[in-house]
């Protein structure tokens, strides 16, 4: 009698835990979070732990393959779980891939044991369609949890759907106003604790001069083409401009629509003069694309320095001024804030509330 009592609290407990788990799942409110909370159900689950998640950067990579933006979990001085990034990664059909591969075609988790770590490769999708992997590795010995959370895992897809369409414009796929708000407060958050690890270090903080940049980006004279040819020719021109920069800048790098024919970019850290010719770069492929029926169309661009000294609303307010700057000195140009300001043709203002700044 006393035994079976025994089992009986115990399933209890593990369903009690279950449960916690997927309420804590479904409470995040964004894709970041949501990969944070995943992060700290592994711990949970599993000793000395990495999280990896794939997630596809591009389908259409010459040779047919896919290449994936690889995320792997860190946690920061405050001991909160976050991501960072690496290059894309194309993943090969060599040895080291096989298991990748298997759970990529299979759709199906795939498991691998060796002595010093056991590998566990989950897929999740988005619309139906094979979109990334959950990897985790972890010590030999936690193989009864993996059923369990494998479980925990379909929540996470099926959440990550609801909040990724939440987060994306309808009609371009890029990320809209709403997510860009989070996203630039969490990479100022960020940037603001990197900073502190660089402080101990001064030979790096003296040699580190790259930066995250945010670019105001707006087709010109789109109402022109809106009347010409019609708002169904006005989002194929939108459509177009969204797919080149997607193939033009990295994964990392954010793309925003904000409407209408207003974009913003945030570039991940590079310096002025990288920054400069990859826009430069981005406005010429524009300038010579051939879109439908419509022909030729320019842009202006806009960008400035993103540091953590800032409120987010002063950051977009440099831009947008310098996208301005551009517009009226002749469009189809590249312009930067810090830049027009050594030369006196623009003026750092007084830090704004979000509630002063009228964008665009």
């Amino acid at each position: 009698m006393f035994a079976v009592s025994t089992v009986i609290n115990h399933n209890q407990f593990i369903m009690h835990s279950g449960l916690q788990h997927a309420i804590n799942l479904t409470r995040q409110t964004d894709t970041d979070s949501l990969d944070c909370c995943l992060a700290q159900l592994c711990e949970s689950y599993f000793s000395n732990f990495q999280l990896t998640i794939y997630k596809i950067a591009r389908s259409n990579h010459p040779g047919g393959q896919t290449l994936y933006q690889q995320f792997k979990h860190m946690k920061d001085h405050d001991n909160d779980f976050c991501f960072h990034w690496n290059q894309d990664v194309l993943i090969e059909n060599n040895t080291g891939d096989k298991a990748f591969q298997k759970c990529i075609n299979s759709n199906q988790p795939v498991i691998q044991d060796n002595l010093k770590q056991q590998q566990l490769l989950i897929p999740y999708s988005y619309k139906h369609n094979n979109h990334g992997v959950i990897e985790i590795t972890h010590s030999p010995g936690d193989n009864s949890k993996e059923e369990s959370f494998i479980q925990l895992t379909q929540i996470y897809e099926n959440v990550y759907n609801i909040l990724n369409d939440n987060e994306r414009d309808q009609l371009t796929g890029l990320f809209n106003r709403k997510t860009f708000d989070k996203k630039l407060s969490k990479l100022l958050n960020l940037q603001s604790k990197k900073q502190q690890q660089y402080s101990s270090d001064q030979n790096r903080a003296q040699t580190n001069c790259t930066y995250s940049w945010l670019v105001a980006i707006d087709i010109d004279h789109f109402k022109l083409v809106n009347d010409q040819f019609g708002h169904l020719y006005g989002d194929e021109v939108l459509l177009h401009l969204s797919q080149l920069m997607q193939k033009t800048f990295r994964s990392m790098d954010l793309i925003f629509r904000f409407g209408g024919e207003e974009f913003i970019l945030i570039l991940e850290p590079t310096t002025l003069d990288m920054a400069f010719k990859t826009l430069e770069r981005f406005r010429k492929i524009v300038s010579g694309y051939d879109f439908p029926l419509v022909g030729n169309i320019t842009i202006s661009i806009g960008f400035a320095r993103i540091t953590t000294k800032d409120y987010p609303t002063h950051i977009l307010d440099c831009a947008d001024k310098t996208l301005y700057y551009a517009k009226e000195h002749g469009r189809n140009c590249t312009y930067n804030f810090e830049e027009l300001v050594e030369l006196n043709k623009l003026q750092i203002s007084e830090t704004a509330s979000s509630n002063d700044i009228d964008l665009f």
